[in-house]
């Protein structure tokens, strides 16, 4: 739909390994919609995977969330349902949706990070 995703990658080590994204006591832009292992042969589009650096964990547990929300601006909608998505909010008091960029996607991810840091001391 064109919205971004942002992710962190936890080692074996912390306590949100493994968690269902239900299971992560975060607070990030919708909620965590993404808990899993990389997928290293799967389209980027449905997953997330990475090259580690020297010395980093290389078999993360990677937690995520979404930007195609209630009042996030999907740029792959708009040929199709521009004007039926503003009506809808329009009802809803609101006039246009929001398209949550690369520089407002890295802050909620440095957010996330930030907090999943908190519950482990080795992160």
């Amino acid at each position: 739909m064109g919205a971004l995703c942002g992710y962190v990658g936890v080692p074996p080590s912390h306590p949100f390994y493994k968690k269902g994204y239900d299971d992560c006591d975060v607070d990030v832009h919708g909620g965590l919609t993404f808990a899993n292992f990389c997928h290293p042969s799967a389209d980027e589009s449905h997953g997330i995977c990475h090259t580690p650096e020297n010395g980093r964990e290389a078999h993360v547990w990677w937690l995520g969330f979404d930007c195609g929300h209630y009042d996030d601006y999907m740029p792959a909608l708009e040929a199709e349902t521009k004007q039926a998505i503003n009506r809808a909010l329009s009802a809803f008091g609101q006039e246009k949706s929001t398209y949550r960029n690369f520089k407002w996607v890295k802050k909620q991810v440095e957010k996330l990070a930030q907090q999943i840091a908190g519950k482990s001391s080795d992160v």
